[in-house]
């Protein structure tokens, strides 16, 4: 699938061909498979993959929805609460299943109104 789009071989049981993936797949490591979130917020028990990513606002965490809204229940609310809490500075993003995205943090919205304010100038 290109980048950033939804996988072909998403199904509600996660990848339906996981067992015969192709290698992109298989070497991704999201925030859970790194360790750095504890067995409850495993993506498909919250619903959300947390990564990191140098965006045009620098390094940021990304939460990506697996579910239509995960960010409104459960762990996968949790999660979206803590990182929006305790990001500080760091830029984070929620995307949420039906494509749209919502800043989490001042810290992103401040950058962004700066892309935004900057591309105006030129």
């Amino acid at each position: 699938s290109p980048w950033r789009t939804k996988c072909e071989h998403e199904c509600s049981k996660g990848c339906a061909i996981y067992k015969s993936r192709p290698s992109e797949c298989e070497e991704f490591a999201c925030a859970w498979l790194m360790g750095h979130l504890p067995r409850k917020d495993r993506p498909d028990l919250s619903g959300v993959i947390m990564t990191s990513e140098d965006t045009a606002f620098g390094e940021t965490l990304m939460l990506h929805e697996t579910r239509a809204n995960a960010h409104r229940r459960g762990r996968g609310a949790a999660l979206v609460e803590l990182v929006a809490r305790e990001s500080g500075t760091q830029p984070a993003i929620l995307k949420m299943h039906d494509g749209t995205s919502r800043m989490l943090n001042r810290a992103t919205l401040t950058a962004a109104m700066g892309v935004l304010q900057k591309a105006g100038e030129e």
